[in-house]
């Protein structure tokens, strides 16, 4: 069995039930401890994507808190990995107009579990708002239903526990750092012996717009065009803002994504190593690389790409299982930066 955790800086709230035949149902929640309100999902959704035509109906990832300011359209967990020469790749959420729908292609993991809460309330939580959510990509149905879930026959047999940490001080305001711990459950779920995942790749795919809902006028495409991008590489940052809407009032929030770190854990040893590029101990000439010579060296990359008609770089992966190779590559391969960065000599 092998176990894979990522952290993320990112934010989210809860509820809890279980359908009759004990299959757990679809809930959203939003955080609020501190000054921004994410939406999670126990199916790996982060975000809502409807915020836009129903802003009343709950935040996306809205700060402040109580304007309508809001700073995502959707984002979810991406997974790659060969088992036995063949290609896998789950996803939470793909460039999608619609958003979220159950059993929709690229909308691939099901829920686990109600979400539930720690806290101060509770005395178990770390944070004053731990929201913990668990998800797998193993089922090819819906659980409780006859809905099959478009394109998705050859799981990773991943199982996912996100917790989401949030605190209420005036410093912690306007992040939350959410933990996923990832199972390879094959050997329990999959076929018999279960398997291991080779180059194994983890993104989080996002799609970052900063607008008012409240006082936007634009429709469609418009609402969207009019963001600005960036990526702090220094500190494994990917931003966006608003570059030139008509928005009461003016907008000066930035809405983002930072990598955090991973940790891999060995599952025959027990022993973790902190895989992240930060980590000193992957340069070849520190005392104890020998303990993570035989890993890849790790990276954090961003990768962009036009919700629509993007060609070039700039042209995202298809929808359905057609697209799995590209989403792939997209999580594998570096993306140019230094040749679309604007003024760069490179282009």
């Amino acid at each position: 069995m092998m176990k894979f955790g990522v952290t993320l800086g990112i934010v989210f709230l809860f509820t809890g039930l279980y359908s009759a035949n004990g299959q757990a149902l679809f809930e959203r929640g939003e955080t609020n401890a501190g000054n921004l309100g994410l939406s999670i999902t126990n199916v790996g959704v982060i975000g809502k994507a409807d915020v836009r035509n129903n802003p009343d109906a709950g935040v996306s990832m809205r700060f402040p808190i109580n304007t309508g300011t809001e700073h995502l359209f959707e984002a979810g967990l991406w997974m790659g990995a060969f088992v036995d020469g063949g290609l896998r790749v789950s996803t939470a959420a793909v460039t999608n107009p619609s958003g979220y729908s159950r059993g929709q292609s690229g909308y691939e993991f099901t829920p686990d579990g109600p979400i539930r809460y720690e806290g101060p309330q509770t005395g178990l939580g770390i944070s004053d708002q731990d929201l913990i959510t668990t998800f797998t990509d193993r089922n090819l149905i819906i659980p409780g239903t006859t809905t099959q879930i478009a394109g998705h026959s050859d799981p990773l047999y991943a199982d996912v526990e996100q917790t989401s940490y949030n605190w209420a001080f005036p410093f912690t305001e306007n992040f939350s750092i959410l933990k996923l711990s990832i199972t390879n459950r094959s050997d329990e779920y999959g076929p018999a012996g279960g398997f291991a995942w080779d180059s194994l790749y983890v993104g989080q795919y996002a799609d970052i717009v900063v607008r008012n809902v409240f006082t936007a006028q634009d429709q469609g495409s418009a609402f969207f065009n009019k963001n600005g991008l960036g990526y702090l590489d220094s500190r494994y940052t990917t931003y966006a803002f608003d570059a030139g809407s008509n928005d009461a009032s003016s907008i000066n929030t930035y809405g983002g994504i930072t990598i955090l770190g991973s940790e891999i854990t060995d599952p025959v040893t027990g022993n973790s190593v902190f895989y992240h590029p930060a980590n000193p101990i992957f340069d070849p000439a520190h005392p104890e690389h020998n303990r993570v010579s035989t890993l890849p060296v790790p990276k954090v990359d961003p990768s962009y790409w036009l919700f629509s008609a993007g060609t070039g770089v700039y042209q995202g992966p298809p929808r359905g299982s057609a697209g799995d190779q590209q989403r792939y590559d997209r999580m594998s391969t570096v993306f140019p930066l230094d040749e679309v960065r604007p003024n760069s000599p490179d282009g």
